[in-house]
């Protein structure tokens, strides 16, 4: 009879011990929505919805602030239309189990990936879109969300039609001769790779470049009207910045500083330019706070 009741009560133990096991590994789920999609990492190939935009961040040497010298960088974020959970395995090292990811950071699989979509749609910051690729957890400073995308496919989640395609142009900026006038943010870019043996002057002017970042805009240029246009180009967010004289070239104190320039632009070309973009200055200003212009 004893050995009963202690069997019993043993049975009970154990039901209740698998009921409470049961509901602490469904409760990441329960709190986290029940209609949350949950994936896996890297292995698994998946597809989202959600709207593109990009995020200005101080990048290396220090990735604290453009502008005390770190160069500005911009990431490509997803806002997702429904959040998601991504799971790791329990002996993987290098991912995190995430829940509740609003957005997501997208990484393109090879420059011409992206160079096609931008292409393709005439641009893709701002609009809905379907990407696909694989999930793995942020491990450098480039990364600016916890989970990152590995994206091998994006499109256009509605199609656009002729007429805001012919709008997208027409608001496009456009190739020299025009002279065009935009705001941004002034700054030097240092690249690596300068000989030891050359001097500081040398290294300057073979291997830093002053560039124009766009933190708030991104611009497209294109030009219908010569018989042979440049290659049309959108979201463009930075600009190399070439001075034609000695009274347009920019002072050192300007570095960091928002400024109003202008100039004409080019589709550059060459391995000293550093931004599909380029510009001949022809005038050169740190910001006036009544400047209405682009």
């Amino acid at each position: 009879m004893i050995y009963g009741r202690y069997f019993n009560l043993k049975r009970t133990v154990l039901v209740f011990s698998l009921l409470f096991l049961s509901i602490l590994l469904l409760f990441p789920l329960v709190v986290h929505g029940k209609n949350q999609g949950c994936f896996q990492y890297e292995e698994t190939e998946v597809t989202l919805t959600g709207k593109v935009f990009q995020e200005v961040y101080a990048g290396p040497p220090n990735y604290e602030s453009i502008k005390e010298g770190d160069m500005p960088f911009t990431a490509t974020i997803l806002k997702l239309d429904d959040p998601v959970c991504v799971i790791a395995k329990p002996d993987d090292e290098m991912n995190e189990t995430v829940y509740d990811e609003k957005e997501i950071h997208i990484n393109f699989s090879g420059k011409s990936n992206i160079v096609n979509a931008r292409k393709n749609f005439k641009g893709i910051i701002d609009k809905k879109v379907v990407v696909t690729g694989s999930f793995y957890s942020r491990h450098t400073g480039y990364h600016r969300r916890r989970t990152v995308l590995w994206t091998t496919d994006l499109k256009l989640s509605e199609p656009q039609s002729s007429a805001i395609l012919g709008e997208i142009d027409a608001k496009c900026l456009k190739y020299e001769p025009a002279s065009v006038t935009l705001k941004g943010m002034l700054y030097k870019a240092r690249f690596r790779g300068a000989p030891d043996n050359l001097t500081q002057e040398e290294q300057d002017k073979l291997f830093s470049a002053w560039m124009l970042f766009l933190p708030k805009r991104h611009v497209c240029v294109n030009d219908r009207s010569k018989g042979k246009p440049d290659e049309p180009e959108y979201d463009v967010t930075e600009i190399q910045l070439e001075e034609v004289s000695s009274s347009t070239k920019p002072a050192e104190h300007m570095n960091g500083e928002e400024v109003v320039v202008t100039g004409k632009l080019f589709r550059s070309n060459g391995e000293r330019y550093w931004s599909r973009i380029a510009m001949r200055i022809e005038k050169l200003n740190v910001n006036d706070s009544n400047f209405t212009g682009k």
